[in-house]
């Protein structure tokens, strides 16, 4: 009898234990299959707005209020640029051209009211002119830089230049300073996919606009290409975008009122320019367009609204 009930209690004592075992296993029917998880979406882009001041100098303006721009000039045509206080400088080169830092009415600042600047290039151990490569990040801009010529002559006519690369607020923007030469396919890699591209097709002293065309085409930017150290109407030392956009694979636009207008014919991209881009802006705001298939080019115009000039 007593050996039984010590069965019994065994089995009683064993009972809440096993239930409690149970518990604690996973059960496998109500896990999620992670593999059936929709992917998540991706993030879109700000809105950025994106200035051309003529030549090289760019304006660009983050969400988050961040100013970075590239190449600033001083060039008498264009007149004085004004009102554009950037927390980032990126100079491409040391002509003076592309390094005019007196322009900006917070140079002279201190601390973080002065802005930040990179040059594309420094002095080596040699004395001689090379390439700073940074790779780096200020406020909510990672920044990369990347080694080229002025020339197609590994630099032995004009030097050395820096492209750079900025993403923020998922954007790739990528400035080609006084680019010379067509990019070797390492190089290309390595500026990696970009969205959007200022790209020099002025001539004389870069590329030329059939060079520029070859050199577009190998990067492949995903949404705007941004002609720039071109020759217009206030500043002839150049040529003219007419061989950049001549029957080019993409289509040629303008920004009126802040809005993109499109040229209809690719064989009248020259003629269609110069008709509109007179009243055309020189802002673009960077907004991803589904319904379009590939980058669209965007010539922009080069001064104020007050101070536009007839043909």
């Amino acid at each position: 009898m007593v050996r039984f009930i010590a069965v019994v209690v065994a089995c009683v004592l064993a009972v809440p234990v096993a239930v409690s075992q149970d518990k604690k296993q996973p059960d496998l029917k109500k896990q999620p299959d992670l593999k059936k998880q929709p992917d998540p979406k991706p993030a879109v882009p700000g809105k950025l707005t994106v200035a051309w001041h003529g030549q090289s100098f760019f304006s660009v303006t983050s969400t988050k209020g961040t100013v970075f721009v590239f190449d600033p000039h001083a060039i008498p045509e264009y007149g004085r640029i004004e009102g554009i206080t950037p927390n980032l400088v990126m100079t491409s080169h040391n002509h003076n051209d592309h390094t005019q830092l007196s322009i900006f009415d917070n140079i002279k600042e201190k601390g973080d009211k002065a802005p930040k600047v990179i040059s594309g290039l420094k002095q080596g151990a040699d004395g001689r002119e090379t390439w700073n490569l940074v790779d780096e990040e200020y406020k909510d801009l990672k920044i990369k830089s990347f080694g080229a010529y002025h020339d197609d002559v590994n630099g032995m006519k004009h030097g050395k230049i820096a492209m750079f690369v900025v993403e923020v607020d998922g954007w790739k923007i990528c400035h080609l300073g006084d680019l010379g030469h067509r990019l070797s396919a390492k190089q290309v890699k390595a500026l990696g996919d970009i969205d959007v591209l200022m790209v020099p097709c002025g001539g004389i002293y870069g590329l030329n606009g059939q060079d520029a065309q070859t050199v577009v085409y190998d990067i492949k930017p995903k949404e705007f290409i941004l002609p720039m150290h071109i020759g217009n109407r206030r500043y002839d030392d150049l040529l003219p975008v007419d061989e950049f956009i001549d029957e080019n694979r993409y289509p040629c636009a303008i920004v009126r009122n802040g809005a993109l207008l499109y040229s209809k014919n690719a064989r009248n991209n020259v003629v269609w320019l110069r008709e509109n881009t007179a009243n055309s802006d020189n802002k673009l705001v960077l907004e991803r367009d589904p319904n379009r298939k590939g980058p669209v080019i965007v010539n922009l115009n080069y001064w104020p609204q007050a101070e536009k000039k007839k043909n």
